[in-house]
């Protein structure tokens, strides 16, 4: 198998893409994460109302603790902060304070995290640590450097 080298997303100025658009909203909906420091990231318009469900189960016989959940506006500000409760699915909403991309990160542990349903598409930024998949079977979209494009089944 061909290495991929690490592509590092930290000075890049995230775009909107224009077909990212029409993504359904709970594209993520599939996808189970479990493990440590998951980042996603979403896009906003001033304004906007920005609603996103949770679910926090347990695997196996790991014990779990609530998890703390923030979202950080585009300048860098805290827009919402929550709390994920174990074996319960979390509602989580705030008012977009400006336009741009919205970065939120969660780390269940040794359990695993998924969004139900959510009112904007998330995506999934995988840049600085490998994504721990959990029983996750669907289609996804990966995007890499300019044109860099590839449809996966997980």
């Amino acid at each position: 198998m061909k290495p991929i080298p690490r592509l590092s997303a930290s000075d890049v100025p995230f775009q909107p893409v224009a077909d990212a658009r029409s993504a359904a909203p709970d594209c993520l909906a599939f996808a189970r994460f479990r493990g440590s420091g998951h980042k996603f990231m979403l896009r906003a318009e001033a304004g906007d109302s920005v609603t996103f469900r949770v679910r926090y189960m347990q695997v196996a016989q790991y014990a779990g603790r609530p998890i703390p959940i923030t979202v950080v506006a585009p300048a860098g500000l805290e827009a919402c902060q929550a709390e994920a409760l174990f074996q319960q699915d979390t509602d989580i909403s705030f008012e977009a304070p400006e336009t741009g991309t919205y970065r939120m990160q969660f780390s269940p542990g040794p359990n695993y995290m998924h969004f139900v349903s959510t009112t904007h598409p998330f995506i999934l930024n995988g840049e600085d640590a490998p994504v721990g998949f959990y029983s996750s079977v669907g289609p996804s979209n990966f995007r890499g450097p300019r044109t860099r494009w590839a449809l996966m089944h997980l």
